[in-house]
């Protein structure tokens, strides 16, 4: 019980002091140096420096809400089609195609490996994105990258397809390439 009432009035006292310090001292030394103080300074000292008192404001004071005036749209400069044409980009249409593997191409990989690799005309803009087609349902989700490694691929004969889309719609396609796959196989 003790210890809360001695915590009681050192928070008493603290707050009492706070409450208190309401006015800040300042002066400039002989060095420029600029001090600040919650007391004048001595009257021995006064005599070379002077005091400024600083009022500061009584933090229980509410602030007013600031007003702001309407404010009118600016005009819109209109562009003519030939400005239009001279800003806007205008993309070469897209062309696909597989570089690797060939059509008709033997892979011999016992792990069911294959790698594909396409060639674009142009760089593809943010909204495109290319989907590889695996006998003719789509492998993974679409994706930027101009390579895939299929791994684990079943032995036989297998279609190709790169398609590019945007928002879900095809804009552009590959020519299909047909890979025939060969896997070793241990007898016994």
């Amino acid at each position: 019980m003790n210890l809360i009432r001695s915590i009681i009035i050192t928070l008493s006292v603290f707050i009492a002091a706070l409450s208190n310090a309401q006015n800040v001292y300042t002066w400039v030394d002989d060095d420029n140096i600029r001090h600040f103080s919650d007391e004048p300074i001595s009257d021995d000292t006064q005599l070379n420096y002077r005091a400024e008192k600083i009022v500061i404001a009584d933090a229980h004071i509410v602030a007013t809400t600031p007003t702001f005036e309407a404010l009118e749209p600016a005009e819109q400069p209109q562009l003519d089609n030939t400005m239009q044409d001279k800003y806007s980009p205008v993309l070469a249409p897209l062309t696909i195609t597989i570089i690797s593997p060939t059509n008709n191409e033997n892979i011999h990989n016992s792990a069911g490996q294959i790698t594909i690799q396409v060639e674009l005309n142009r760089r593809l803009s943010a909204v495109e994105q290319l989907q590889l087609l695996l006998n003719e349902k789509p492998y993974s989700t679409p994706t930027n990258q101009t390579r895939w490694v299929l791994k684990n691929i079943d032995r036989g004969s297998h279609r190709f397809l790169i398609q590019s889309v945007v928002n879900g719609k095809v804009i552009a396609s590959s020519s299909i390439v047909t890979v025939h796959l060969h896997q070793a196989t241990v007898k016994q």
